[in-house]
């Protein structure tokens, strides 16, 4: 099954529960800006952290396209994309939370393909150390 959201329009919060029980080999999302001009920022509604919930979403590749985003549990929900196996942000990354990947166990993959790589990385780089062990490759383009 594939989803596809691509959207120019400003985007509404997601409830995790969307994503329940589903088996998904795609999903992309375009267009998430964060300029004074133009806001589109994906968030999920937040789902009670006490409880560690399994939605039982399994998402094999997540394809974000972001400009000037600050990548954290607001867009990558724990729950939605705890068993995704490849993540792919493309565009400018203003900076990736320091345990974001902490709560994915599955994931085999990240592919960072950004248009502001020198700028990301002087900003620093202590997500690195919560990627879980299992990640096999990152790709930096």
């Amino acid at each position: 099954a594939y989803i596809i959201i691509i959207d120019q329009t400003k985007l509404k919060p997601l409830c995790p529960y969307l994503f329940k029980n589903s088996r998904i080999s795609f999903l992309f999302f375009g267009e998430i800006v964060d300029f004074y001009l133009l806001k589109n920022i994906l968030k999920f509604y937040e789902i009670d952290q006490k409880n560690d919930y399994d939605l039982n979403s399994v998402i094999e590749i997540a394809y974000l396209n972001i400009y000037n985003i600050k990548i954290d549990l607001t867009l990558i929900d724990r729950f939605v994309f705890s068993k995704t196996n490849k993540i792919v942000l493309t565009g400018n990354i203003d900076s990736i939370d320091s345990n974001l990947f902490q709560y994915f166990r599955t994931l085999k993959e990240l592919e960072l393909a950004l248009s502001n790589l020198g700028n990301f990385v002087h900003k620093g780089l202590k997500w690195i150390e919560y990627l879980n062990f299992d990640v096999k490759d990152i790709l930096l383009e």
